[in-house]
């Protein structure tokens, strides 16, 4: 089976973050092997009364210009924000890192929370937090 960017955006659009285990048990094994190594990070279980917003659109008018984004998956918790990106592999080209920034430009205005920015490589199975 070819396992493709679109592909697995189209499962984790359909994930219940609340309840991995029940939306994800038919899903193709390559999926669900990345999202339960995702959802089994130091990350996801630190996570305190989190809100899962799946695919987050934004649109920010700026002294720069007009700014629009998608989050793949913004978390919300007690005492924080993620932004997570989804990649299919390579998680190291720094047009990503410019991609974050602009999250991270439009979240810390909205929240006096501490915003965390991180990238996963569905295919490496790899989380990368970007510190700015």
């Amino acid at each position: 089976m070819l396992e493709s960017g679109s592909e697995y955006h189209k499962y984790l659009e359909m994930l219940h973050f609340n309840n991995v285990i029940g939306t994800s048990v038919n899903y193709p094994n390559f999926v669900r092997l990345a999202i339960e190594e995702l959802v089994g990070s130091s990350l996801f279980k630190g996570l305190k009364n989190p809100k899962y917003y799946k695919e987050y659109e934004f649109y920010e008018e700026t002294n720069e210009g007009v700014f629009r984004g998608v989050i793949d998956l913004l978390i919300i918790d007690d005492f924080k924000i993620i932004a997570l990106d989804y990649k299919l592999k390579n998680i190291e080209d720094s047009a990503y890192k410019r991609q974050l920034l602009g999250y991270y430009n439009y979240l810390r205005t909205k929240t006096n929370k501490p915003v965390q920015l991180f990238l996963y490589s569905l295919t490496n199975r790899v989380l990368k937090e970007i510190v700015l």
